[in-house]
């Protein structure tokens, strides 16, 4: 699968760049482009983490105190997430997360501070480390910072996701048999079997039957939440009292090509499990902007305005070229357009 990913720095009325050329246009409604070969390092954004804090913890809550800064153009839709993960023999893995909804935007030069609560899943037990992430909605990272290591001890007697344990498999006509470790981006067709296998426990006293449930957002854990196009064949599963067992389940997925993050828990009547994420991929052509940026918070009349954007594209051939356009139009608060639409193929 072809891949390709550029960015670009936009500047309406004047001209526009990319990391590999430099497209010097025109007048408005000059169709003529001269394009000069350039490459050159560019930094995308300069949002970072600091002063983080667990303030308190009590059991498996933690009160946490965080600044997130800004030091380059403005930046929107900053987001940021606690994550809990833990060492295992085959590497650190993500036992929980929890993406908090507020999206931010600052100014260049600007800092915001805050205090917010998070819980981790009753069902956990152990030593593991804190962190505290920022990224923006397709995934694409800021900067993070380790709260420290904390001990949780089981608060709640319920079903148990083992965390690391879980292995997804992929299989079909056209793609070769693979397995894939929790935490690793799974590729795959969308008329493709995706299967997981993962070890349960059942921490109560009593026989109880779960349904699994799974939850998809576009692009990343940030994403926003989309509806899972096919249905789930998966029954009910019986778990005996304090019973350990693997269990195996069709993972109902997305079939436009585009990268998904889901999130797989059990539930039992009102009783939840720990949620496990993974991330995956469907194979074709697709195409979407990553990250954007202008240079100002406010534009008068006559002003210049520096948008820089990181697009990415992927494709299974060359069926692409000469199609993948640009268009670029400007509005103001009363969603009036206030510049000339911009038009650039891009690949």
């Amino acid at each position: 699968m072809k891949k390709l990913s550029k960015l670009f720095i936009l500047t309406i009325f004047l001209s526009i760049f990319v990391s590999s050329h430099v497209f010097a246009a025109t007048p408005a409604n000059d169709a003529s482009v001269a394009t000069t070969p350039k490459t050159e390092k560019v930094i995308l954004a300069n949002v970072n983490v600091s002063n983080t804090k667990i303030i308190s913890q009590k059991g498996n809550n933690f009160d946490i105190s965080f600044s997130l800064s800004n030091g380059l153009g403005v930046q929107t839709g900053i987001y940021y997430s606690v994550l809990l993960s833990e060492d295992t023999h085959s590497g650190q893995i993500t036992v929980d997360e929890k993406v908090y909804t507020e999206s931010l935007s600052l100014a260049e030069n600007s800092n915001i501070n805050r205090e917010i609560n998070y819980t981790a899943p009753g069902v956990l037990d152990g030593t593991y480390q804190l962190l505290l992430i920022s990224k923006n909605s397709s995934g694409l990272s800021f900067g993070g910072a380790l709260l420290g290591k904390v001990k949780i001890s089981n608060t709640t007697k319920g079903i148990q996701i083992v965390p690391g344990s879980c292995v997804f498999s992929v299989k079909g006509e056209k793609t070769k048999a693979s397995t894939y470790v929790q935490g690793r981006i799974i590729s795959l067709l969308p008329s493709d079997d995706f299967k997981v296998s993962c070890d349960v426990v059942n921490q109560l006293d009593k026989e109880i039957k779960v349904s699994p449930s799974f939850i998809a957002t576009e692009g990343s854990s940030y994403g926003k939440e989309v509806a899972i196009s096919s249905v789930s064949a998966n029954s009910d599963i019986a778990l005996k009292s304090l019973e350990k067992k693997k269990i195996t389940l069709d993972i109902p997925k997305n079939i436009t090509p585009k990268t998904y993050h889901s999130l797989l828990s059990l539930k039992s009547g009102e009783t939840n499990s720990n949620a496990i994420g993974f991330t995956y991929v469907i194979k074709g052509n697709t195409a979407s902007i990553d990250f954007i940026s202008m240079d100002k918070d406010y534009y008068k009349k006559g002003d210049t305005l520096n948008l820089s954007f990181l697009w990415y594209y992927t494709s299974s051939d060359n069926s692409h070229k000469g199609s993948l356009l640009l268009n670029t139009k400007v509005i103001n608060g009363n969603g009036k357009e206030c510049a000339s639409m911009v038009n650039q193929t891009l690949a």
